[in-house]
């Protein structure tokens, strides 16, 4: 059973190999494991309703949806974005106005200092507000780059891969941070075992003989000692 389901949960395809002799093989007793770096945790970028359109156990391609999060957090976020940006540029028209004015002014020789007084309040105001609007944009980015957002729903696309198991209920409210799923990519197998004595081992030939019922599969492989 541990066989076929890391065989499921890899999307592995097997191939068989011919044996061959040699004088100083030797048999190693372990286990197979799902390396870490080929495992996945989808994390709430926000606080909201989770709704699945996956199951546990299920095989996914690139691009198929997992689930969709309607957070009321992230219509905030953009609704902040919208509103610094319209007084960025109501700001920037301002100012753009104050500056038409004062070169009219100056082109008859007239200058007013509480015009060029106006004009450096606004420049400050800009400043301000432009900083104010790259930060509510990086807070948006964040949460942004783990989906799509549509229609103030968030959209979350799969990996080419298997779910391996989901970790809230349908329609349930999670909060930032929280693990909605786990999806293991494809990747390599990992075989592990404990050798004992000082044989040199380190990216040794190997074969890997996988069975299951009356029938054994070999696959090439190397064998090294971890770090």
């Amino acid at each position: 059973h541990g066989y076929e389901k890391a065989r499921h949960s890899l999307d592995m395809r097997f191939e068989k190999v011919e044996g061959t002799s040699h004088g100083a093989a030797k048999t190693l007793h372990g286990q197979m494991v799902i390396p870490p770096h080929a495992v996945t945790t989808y994390a709430l970028p926000a606080a909201g309703r989770v709704t699945f359109n996956v199951k546990s156990a299920q095989q996914v391609r690139k691009g198929e949806l997992l689930y969709t999060l309607a957070s009321p957090d992230i219509v905030e976020m953009e609704g902040n974005a919208s509103q610094a940006r319209a007084a960025l540029d109501r700001a920037a028209a301002e100012l753009g106005t104050l500056r038409e004015r004062r070169a009219q002014l100056e082109k008859i020789g007239t200058r007013n200092s509480e015009l060029n007084t106006s004009i450096q309040f606004k420049e400050a105001e800009i400043h301000s507000l432009r900083a104010a609007l790259n930060a509510s944009n990086n807070k948006l980015k964040l949460v942004m780059e783990s989906g799509v957002l549509k229609n103030n729903l968030l959209y979350i696309y799969a990996a080419d891969g298997s779910v391996q198991s989901v970790n809230m209920t349908q329609g349930a409210w999670g909060e930032q941070g929280a693990p909605a799923l786990v999806m293991t990519n494809k990747g390599d197998l990992e075989f592990t075992t404990t050798i004992y004595g000082t044989d040199p081992v380190h990216y040794a030939k190997a074969r890997l003989a996988l069975t299951s019922g009356k029938n054994t599969e070999l696959l090439n492989g190397s064998l090294r000692v971890a770090e």
